[in-house]
């Protein structure tokens, strides 16, 4: 049962602002990779802001999929802001 929610905003000023809520582990982590790949392509997109405020759960797979989109945002000096993490998310 996938229990992640991802909300994208229209990209604003190059800034495309996602909200990532509920439980981002091994059972979903790929729907974030999916949903940021088209970004990760468009480079119209200078920024991706991941807002956190309701992800209750990341696991090191979750971790992995934001950092695999900060690297290769960073190659073209464009990058991933994580905004809003709860306690325990930022913990891990």
């Amino acid at each position: 049962m996938n229990l992640l929610r991802i909300e994208t905003e229209p990209p604003h000023n190059g800034i495309q602002r996602m909200a990532v809520s509920g439980r981002l582990d091994t059972e979903s982590h790929a729907s974030l990779d999916e949903a940021l790949d088209p970004l990760l392509a468009d480079e119209h997109v200078q920024s991706v802001v991941l807002d956190l405020g309701e992800l209750n759960y990341i696991s090191t797979d979750g971790v992995r999929s934001i950092f695999r989109a900060r690297r290769a945002l960073a190659a073209s000096r464009r990058r991933v802001l994580v905004v809003n993490p709860q306690p325990q998310v930022q913990k891990v």
